[in-house]
């Protein structure tokens, strides 16, 4: 049949041949050798969090910050398939790119001037999830740094979905700690002035025999229980939004931290490069002998 592959001719023309052929693949062998020798050693590091099961408190604003952001959020999807979309995102590895940036002792290889968040970005290469996990390689030149980007990539991570997940307590817990401040500095004024009233109505009454500022102390005591009252009421209230934070499960946990990280094993190029001479030499080779016979 036509279709056939005739593999007697195929060697047929290796063996007539041998010697351009053998002369390509050497060539051929000695790039991938060079290639070789010329690439530097790639490490990889690896972090695994496990993610607890959530409801959907905040998830409506969760998902309409994460528009802004650049990626979607599914409606029906698991705590898992969120945290692997945001982890994908340019704003997770600009924030790691921003934990870099701001250090003062560069103790790296690679120059902080090549640093941007495009490269942190390219270095994430695997964002898997298997079950209630979430495995992340990060590859690099340097073991060091590709250690840390892991250990920060997952902090980072763990802050943009806080930025996400706004829930209304957390709204009432930034309102409480913006007030408190507020309602105890009224409340020191406050008891600052009913003090220095009542001390100058007792040395108006020692020296003079008569109580001539009733009214002011009144006054002052009656603020000063109202100022007491509010920030009484705001510090309990702060100390049970906190209670119910604590309540509130983490969104998820590093099991595994980057502690070390292990030298990426190249593949074999020289086989490669083997395959690809006497490829390239049999191309030839055919060429070669077409030609003979158009000329024939």
């Amino acid at each position: 049949m036509k279709d056939e592959i005739d593999l007697g001719k195929y060697v047929g023309l290796i063996v007539k041949y041998w010697i351009m052929i053998s002369v390509i693949t050497v060539f051929f062998i000695f790039l991938a050798f060079i290639y070789n020798k010329n690439q530097p050693p790639r490490y990889i590091a690896s972090t695994n969090l496990f993610v607890r099961s959530s409801g959907n408190s905040g998830m409506s604003a969760m998902q309409g910050m994460a528009g802004f952001a650049g990626f979607g959020l599914s409606v029906g999807g698991s705590s898992v398939d969120d945290l692997v979309s945001i982890s994908k995102s340019k704003i997770v590895a600009k924030k790691v790119f921003d934990v870099f940036n701001a250090k003062e002792n560069w103790n790296y290889s690679i120059k902080k001037s090549e640093l941007s968040s495009s490269l942190i970005r390219g270095m994430i290469t695997r964002t898997e999830k298997s079950g209630s996990q979430i495995f992340i390689d990060v590859s690099g030149s340097d073991p060091d740094f590709v250690v840390d980007v892991a250990n920060v990539f997952a902090e980072s991570l763990y802050s943009f979905w806080n930025e996400l997940n706004i829930t209304e307590t957390r709204k009432k817990r930034s309102y409480i700690e913006i007030q408190l401040p507020i309602a105890k500095r009224d409340f020191n004024l406050a008891e600052k002035r009913y003090r220095d009233i009542n001390m100058l109505e007792n040395s108006s009454v020692t020296n003079f025999g008569a109580n001539s500022g009733g009214l002011e102390v009144d006054e002052s005591l009656s603020e000063l229980k109202i100022k007491s009252a509010i920030y009484e009421m705001l510090a309990r209230e702060y100390a049970s939004i906190k209670l119910d934070e604590s309540k509130d499960l983490m969104p998820f946990s590093v099991i595994d931290r980057a502690e070390d990280s292990s030298q990426i094993v190249r593949k074999n190029t020289m086989l490669l490069g083997l395959f690809g001479g006497v490829s390239v030499g049999l191309f030839f080779a055919i060429i070669l002998e077409n030609r003979k016979k158009s000329d024939k």
